[in-house]
């Protein structure tokens, strides 16, 4: 019954996924009127992101109280171009994303922080987010159904991550698991016997 019941939720989350996939949210736009988010959205595109063409924009609303619209757009090719030219709002206050479901929003949350305290320690390590996932030098990584491990297949993905990086990242993991924000030392090197952190800000 318990796996029936986990089916059951992991197709609802599918089915809710698939009717938002046309769904982009723009965080950080500022002076907007709810009847004007179409033009907003693709003056956005047009003068921050840099596309030439114009983007489709089916309709689009302001999110709560926030500086944040969402739009449904149509094209993927779109989308896509959208999220080509994204790299250029590093180091501004704009975000844009999909508009994923809420477990999901927490999966990926957990899997970016991850994915920086890696970034942060190691030169030139391949780390990629997925739908729920991240590649580590092509080994996925994903958390447990119970929300409480990190697993790489079959294995405890913190120990997995050791083995590979030589590095132990268990402090981290378990501060994403259960929400603390708190400032964490980076990872400790494994082998490391006078357990020294090693800080990288």
């Amino acid at each position: 019954m318990r796996r029936m019941g986990e089916k059951s939720e992991e197709r609802l989350i599918e089915l809710e996924t698939r009717s938002r996939r046309n769904n982009v949210i723009f965080k950080g736009l500022r002076n907007v009127e709810n009847n004007k988010c179409v033009e907003k959205v693709k003056e956005f595109c047009s003068e921050v992101l840099g596309i030439t063409s114009e983007i489709e924009v089916n309709r689009a609303h302001l999110l709560g109280r926030g500086p944040s619209v969402i739009a449904h757009i149509p094209k993927d090719e779109h989308i896509n171009k959208i999220f080509k030219n994204v790299r250029k709002l590093k180091n501004t206050n704009y975000v844009v994303h999909r508009d994923y479901p809420k477990d999901i929003r927490v999966i990926r949350a957990r899997l970016l922080a991850l994915k920086k305290a890696i970034d942060r320690m190691t030169n030139g390590i391949e780390t990629y987010i997925g739908f729920d996932f991240m590649l580590v030098e092509e080994i996925k990584f994903q958390w447990s159904k119970d929300g409480n491990r990190l697993m790489a297949g079959t294995e405890d993905g913190a120990e997995k991550l050791k083995e590979m990086l030589r590095m132990d990242f268990t402090e981290q993991i378990q501060a994403i698991t259960r929400g603390d924000r708190r400032r964490r030392p980076d990872a400790q090197v494994a082998g490391n016997e006078d357990g020294d952190s090693l800080h990288n800000e």
